[in-house]
């Protein structure tokens, strides 16, 4: 018989911890941005961001660390990404402070699923 309080969740090679669907515990969050790298991204992150960007998205994180989406909603939400407004391949500006944005997680993926509907 198969525990159904495990269904639709998993366990990492190694863990110890449980979390339903498809989400990281917090012994394995670290991976999160490498599985995103390897199946969402089109183009090798290294590559596209240099040193420049790492300086320019810390001073922006530092000057906007709440999610700017969130606050619209008058939530608190930390941000853990900087989101170009206007994608890079779309002629944004990659270092163009008027062209980011501090988001959470959940905004981010929100924003890129609308941005694949269109």
């Amino acid at each position: 018989m198969v525990d159904d309080s495990t269904k639709g969740g998993s366990f990492l090679e190694g863990g110890k911890n449980f979390v339903r669907g498809p989400l990281f515990c917090n012994e394995h969050i670290h991976l999160q941005g490498k599985q995103y790298d390897k199946f969402e991204r089109k183009y090798n992150h290294r590559e596209r961001y240099d040193s420049r960007w790492d300086k320019v998205r810390n001073i922006y994180i530092k000057e906007h660390p709440l999610c700017e989406e969130c606050l619209k909603e008058n939530k608190s939400t930390i941000a853990r990404i900087v989101h170009h407004i206007k994608p890079i391949e779309d002629g944004g500006d990659k270092y163009a402070f008027d062209n980011l944005m501090s988001v959470c997680d959940s905004c981010h993926q929100k924003i890129h699923t609308r941005l694949k509907k269109s």
